[in-house]
Order: structure tokens, then C-alpha cells, then sequence
């Protein structure tokens, strides 16, 4: 995880899952900052084949300080990790 900014709470992935009709998709996920105005963008990412969620983990506090403004969700794949 990337380490806070003095006075900053540390930036957490949180777990969830979305229902799409019967099929549930566990996912890992980071909000994107508070703003003002302007569209809200979601980055989505993809494992390959016999991956993982948590595969991204490493890298989301970085994706998230570099780009604060984008929502970002990496889903478990059917038949992957928790799906």
C-alpha cells in the first residue's frame, strides 16, 4: 500500500461484490477522490487466465495517487478467485 500523506487516512481497497442477474462477481475496489463537476471515470482491470483479484493489488495505492479521480475495480472472473 502506498503510505499516506502527512494528515491523510491511508487509502484502502474495500471488497464487494456486484449481482448481475444470478451471477455474483466478487471485486476489489478503491473510490475515486472527492470532486467537483466533470464526468466520473472507472478504470476496470483484468486478470488473465487463472488469476486473481488480489493480483492488483500491489499496484492500485500507486494507480490511485498518481490518478485520484478514477474509481478503481478489479472483479474476480467467473470461475475465478471468489466468482
Amino acid at each position: 500500500m502506498s503510505i499516506p500523506r502527512a494528515g491523510e487516512p491511508p487509502i484502502l481497497p474495500r471488497v464487494r461484490s456486484i449481482r448481475l442477474d444470478d451471477i455474483e462477481i466478487a471485486c476489489t475496489e478503491i473510490a475515486a477522490a472527492p470532486k467537483t463537476g466533470g464526468p466520473d471515470r472507472t478504470l476496470v482491470l483484468l486478470h488473465g487466465l487463472t488469476g486473481h483479484r488480489d493480483d492488483f493489488l500491489p499496484m492500485l495505492s500507486l494507480l490511485h495517487a498518481r490518478h485520484p479521480g478514477l474509481r478503481l475495480l478489479a472483479p474476480d472472473l467467473r470461475g475465478h478467485g471468489d466468482s
